[in-house]
């Protein structure tokens, strides 16, 4: 993705939480052009990480587990 396509994006999705990505050849980022999945990290308003690394089917649970 472009820098000003991103930067348009970014603005227009006014997200509640900072978002970024990577730059590069993604073959040289992901080691012998295996995929990984994605890693995900959640943090409150504080910006303090609160859960990482679990599965994408997991993300109700914790969403719920932070709501209380």
């Amino acid at each position: 993705m472009a820098d000003d396509a991103f930067k348009a994006w970014k603005q227009e999705a006014a997200l509640a939480f900072p978002v970024g990505y990577l730059k590069g050849d993604a073959e040289r980022l992901v080691p012998l052009g295996r995929k990984r999945p994605a890693w995900l990290i959640l943090t409150d308003k504080t910006h303090r990480v609160t859960a990482e690394g679990f599965p994408l089917e997991d993300l109700d649970a914790k969403l719920k587990d932070l709501a209380k």
